[in-house]
């Protein structure tokens, strides 16, 4: 049973919603009325008490469900999947393939002498460039 159960309160309550919710039970359960019941007391205290202070229930709302769940509760209805149906179509060439690069370009030092060697694979096909010194004379 969550803190919300217990004050009888939806997850997006109001503050005011739970205080109002806190001060009804804690009259019908205070263990100094008549039928009161100090243990259901006890508990809507405290769950008042974390729910009124906005850290405390940012913290319990968190531990109650994670993060991911936080973040990326839909509050409407989307489709992802259509989103991203034609993607495809956008990065096609003329030849119906998927266009890809990758270029890599690292520079070393070899014997004192400084090395700029550049990687590009295209569709494929790997193609090296080697450049020299400061001049960057292609080897």
């Amino acid at each position: 049973m969550t803190y919300y159960d217990t004050l009888n309160v939806q997850e997006d309550a109001t503050l005011k919603d739970i205080k109002q919710s806190y001060h009804n039970l804690s009259r019908k359960y205070h263990p100094d009325k008549n039928n009161g019941d100090d243990t259901k007391f006890k508990k809507i205290s405290e769950a008042y008490q974390v729910l009124s202070d906005t850290e405390e229930r940012r913290k319990y709302d968190f531990q109650l469900k994670p993060m991911d769940t936080m973040m990326f509760r839909p509050k409407f209805n989307i489709n992802i999947n259509s989103m991203f149906q034609n993607m495809d179509i956008i990065f096609q060439t003329s030849r119906g393939n998927v266009s890809s690069e990758s270029v890599s370009i690292y520079t070393v030092i070899e014997n004192g002498v400084k090395k700029t060697k550049k990687v590009t694979i295209k569709d494929g096909v790997k193609k090296v460039e080697i450049y020299e010194g400061q001049h960057n004379k292609l080897l």
